[in-house]
């Protein structure tokens, strides 16, 4: 995980006082976390992932797909045609209930 959040920090060319700043968090909290020093806890992780607009399985590297962009595109088509999300994805998402 060390060099993906790394990497995604010097691609936007963000230093990592600006970017901890925009995380709410210490510039050494990040240096650790880019350094796999300490474990990344799961809010951070989800902020991370929000801000590079990429997936946590990316930046744990599970997965090297940033972000799943058919299914982002097949979500909104359902929704905007009307048709309800399946269970699970509520399950995970229950933001999405009112839609």
């Amino acid at each position: 995980m060390e060099s993906r959040i790394k990497e995604l920090r010097e691609n936007r060319r963000l230093i990592q006082a600006i970017l901890a700043s925009e995380l709410n968090i210490t510039q050494q909290s990040l240096s650790k976390y880019e350094r796999d020093i300490t474990t990344i806890k799961i809010d951070i992780l989800k902020s991370i992932a929000e801000y590079f607009n990429v997936t946590t399985d990316y930046q744990l590297g599970v997965s090297d797909v940033k972000r799943d962009l058919q299914g982002q595109m097949k979500m909104r088509a359902d929704l905007l045609n009307g048709r309800k999300p399946p269970y699970k994805l509520l399950r995970n998402y229950p933001g999405l209930q009112g839609a």
